[in-house]
């Protein structure tokens, strides 16, 4: 994560958005770690893409029972409700401009559900127009718990 926010370190600069990360201490999560790059990567890009100027961006990770909850929240522009139903949807890619009118393919989320998809893990997401939105995804905290892509116990 620290990878990915330095790598996105002159978009945060140039609109001038605080990020905030943190993670319960010694978090180790099992996963295909380039395919969750892709994820965090993606879900943050959208978060800074979509974020007022001058605003924060919190990525926050909880352990619950065997997992560890990764949320990645910004304050800004939200989806409108009938835009949600397209996000996924990879016969609409569905693209809005960002609020410095960065452009985009659309294909973002579709690409971090299906890599979420091959993890057994699904992709959560809470938005409010005009406040923001929150994207939610588990990663496992155990051996037992992770799956590789053909849905075997690793």
């Amino acid at each position: 994560i620290n990878r990915i926010i330095t790598a996105f370190q002159i978009m945060t600069d140039k609109k001038k958005i605080r990020i905030e990360f943190h993670l319960p201490d010694e978090t180790i999560v099992f996963g295909d770690e380039s395919l969750i790059e892709v994820v965090l990567r993606n879900l943050i890009h959208n978060a800074i893409k979509y974020s007022k100027p001058d605003s924060q961006i919190n990525i926050v990770g909880r352990n619950n029972e065997n997992q560890l909850f990764l949320e990645v929240k910004d304050m800004g522009i939200g989806i409108e409700p009938q835009d949600t139903k397209k996000l996924f949807n990879l016969e609409h890619h569905f693209t809005k401009k960002g609020t410095a009118g960065e452009d985009g393919t659309g294909l973002g989320l579709i690409l971090v559900k299906e890599i979420l998809k091959m993890h057994n893990r699904e992709l959560r997401y809470y938005t409010k127009p005009g406040e923001g939105s929150t994207f939610i995804f588990s990663l496992p905290l155990t051996r037992d718990n992770f799956s590789n892509h053909d849905n075997q116990k690793a």
